[in-house]
């Protein structure tokens, strides 16, 4: 039982800590950003986290067209939908990060420009599939739709905002985050084991979502 249930229990402790430390470590004191800062513990690893899962679903689809394991497509689809799920959080969050040092809960930037089309671009593939009565022609439009929108993806959310001006750190002509010197040593012990902690507990609903997607299959064969 401990062997197959050790990442999950170490998810949840690592969020505990987390969650703890991110609001009880003593941030440091620059203006504007202020306390909100702890939103670095939220915001930006679900970011990164999504991101990575978007490329594990555009590999499972690798795997579907090459095998045509249905397995592969339902993976697939669970991590694109999770994936969504953490775009959505981190929206939320973002949004009250913005209004607490912009003023505004979507103020006028490219990369949240980026961010909700990059998002419609992959909502619009779960309609597709949808629409697709037809099981295997479904799971290979769907794979192909997904390994080349996830560049796309990456170019809306990084690469544009880096040649346009904007709010965001190192976008356009602003300064990287980190250049700001605001991360010290005690919130980067936060910070790195939030990453892992939002990816074995995301990764959990994943495996969680997936199962779902399996029982769904089955019933539909009987």
């Amino acid at each position: 039982m401990i062997k197959k249930w050790w990442w999950k229990i170490l998810g949840i402790a690592i969020m505990l800590y987390v969650l703890i430390k991110g609001l009880t470590t003593e941030v440091p004191k620059v203006d504007i950003i202020e306390q909100s800062i702890r939103n670095l513990f939220f915001h930006v690893p679900m970011w990164m986290v999504m991101m990575v899962f978007l490329l594990i679903s555009a590999s499972f689809g690798v795997a579907y067209l090459r095998n045509q394991n249905l397995n592969h497509d339902r993976w697939s689809l669970a991590f694109v939908e999770i994936s969504l799920l953490m775009g959505i959080a981190g929206c939320i969050t973002g949004a009250f990060w913005a209004k607490a040092t912009w003023g505004a809960f979507w103020p006028d930037d490219p990369k949240l420009k980026g961010v909700a089309l990059g998002m419609l671009i992959y909502a619009a593939m779960l309609i597709l599939r949808a629409a697709i009565p037809e099981v295997r022609s479904r799971a290979k439009i769907s794979a192909i739709y997904g390994i080349f929108v996830y560049p796309i993806f990456i170019a809306f959310i990084y690469v544009l905002p880096k040649m346009n001006p904007g709010l965001h750190p190192g976008s356009g002509d602003t300064v990287k985050f980190v250049d700001y010197n605001v991360i010290s040593k005690d919130l980067r012990l936060v910070f790195y084991p939030a990453i892992l902690g939002w990816a074995l507990i995301f990764g959990w609903i994943v495996q969680l979502r997936y199962r779902f997607l399996t029982l769904i299959h089955k019933s539909l064969l009987k």
